[in-house]
């Protein structure tokens, strides 16, 4: 936990309610109960993992591989494509929830029961599921037992900006968001939990890699080039015109759905501007480290190749690292992207959202990182 960062989101919340902000005030309570009771539950069952598990502490972990990209640039697509692979392993939005050995295989035992009599349980948590994650399905599709990225063990430890789904004071707040300039024992603590959470994914999953996607790892790739030395990174480069709007709507929907109508701020109110500049700030820590990166080890996509063909961006990315096909590789590629990937990405195509929207113009975000767009050589507006 960022326990200095902590103390300053509680005395805003505190700012809060001396001004009468009853509804967001009683946002930050419910939401926060959420999390910290699921934060509460894992410190828990990662103590026991020590005494039922030990033997996680031992596990290796070989050359992780992490897609980075702000939201709305293909990272869902490709995470979903290369998950198919059995040589990766990805967690289940479950398992990241609760990222403890002990407390999963608990999940497991109870699931593998319910299924024995009946699955009436399951059939419940399913209806909970659709009520509570289908309203923005059209965003982006969320389940309990699908993968997903693991946003859930930075956000919780305010480590990053997706500590707004509890306190959603971005803008009053606007250097909370990048772990990289944290103080060093900051740093350390956050990343020695996300290392043990790799550990037990691995110990679960012998002899596979770890395989992650995280919209926010652009504000802290320098530690997870030091913590993983031989991590293989691969970046989406999408136009920001064309993400920027996207991805802060997709943060609004997904961070603040869910009942509240009355209490979520709304465009062009300043927390969503702050926002989308966390973005500008995403995309300019990603050119600075691909400027001096390994390319044995860092790859960039262009996402209209990506989007365009998916099978032959996932095949330069094996050609690229190395990494082994057997020969069921391209089957896998061709049924994951009738069956998930590509629908994720294209069920939304007639989403449309503008920068107009959230007080923002083209011209600003060329003004903001030049470098992005000269890198790039993405079009720049008239």
């Amino acid at each position: 936990m960022d326990w200095e960062m902590a103390g300053r989101h509680l005395h805003d919340t505190w700012g809060q309610a001396k001004a009468r902000r009853w509804g967001a005030l009683f946002h930050t309570l419910r939401r926060g109960s959420e999390v910290y009771n699921l934060v509460a539950w894992t410190l828990l069952g990662r103590a026991l993992d020590h005494l039922l598990h030990p033997g996680f502490r031992r596990q290796e972990i070989r050359a992780p591989v992490f897609v980075i990209a702000p939201p709305r640039s293909g990272t869902t697509l490709l995470f979903n494509l290369l998950e198919q692979d059995p040589a990766f392993v990805a967690s289940p939005l479950y398992a990241t929830a609760l990222p403890a050995l002990s407390l999963q295989r608990l999940v497991q035992r109870i699931a593998r029961a319910d299924a024995r009599l009946g699955g009436r349980l399951g059939r419940a948590f399913g209806a909970w599921q659709e009520r509570s994650f289908a309203p923005t399905d059209h965003i982006h599709r969320v389940r309990m037992d699908e993968v997903e990225e693991d946003t859930f063990h930075f956000g919780a430890q305010l480590a990053d900006v997706g500590s707004f789904y509890v306190f959603p004071n971005l803008h009053r707040l606007p250097d909370q968001g990048l772990l990289d300039d944290r103080p060093t024992a900051v740093q350390d603590r956050i990343m020695d939990f996300y290392e043990g959470t790799l550990r037990r994914t691995l110990y679960a999953a012998p002899g596979r890699r770890y395989l992650a996607k995280n919209v926010y790892s652009g504000g802290r790739l320098e530690l997870l080039n030091r913590r993983f030395p031989d991590a293989q990174l691969i970046h989406i480069a999408r136009h920001p015109a064309q993400v920027i709007a996207s991805a802060t709507n997709l943060v609004r929907m997904l961070t603040h759905a869910r009942g509240d109508e009355q209490t979520k701020p709304r465009p062009p109110h300043p927390l969503w501007r702050a926002v989308a500049f966390h973005f500008v700030q995403i995309y300019r820590r990603i050119v600075a480290f691909e400027a001096k990166a390994d390319p044995r080890r860092f790859k960039t996509l262009r996402y209209d190749a990506l989007s365009q063909d998916p099978k032959a961006a996932v095949n330069q990315l094996y050609d690229h690292f190395a990494w082994p096909r057997d020969a069921a590789h391209e089957a896998r590629l061709t049924r994951a992207m009738t069956e998930r990937a590509t629908l994720r990405l294209h069920d939304r195509k007639a989403n449309h959202y503008r920068l107009a929207d959230y007080g923002i113009t083209e011209a600003e975000l060329e003004e903001a990182m030049p470098e992005v767009y000269e890198r790039y050589g993405f079009g720049r507006s008239a």
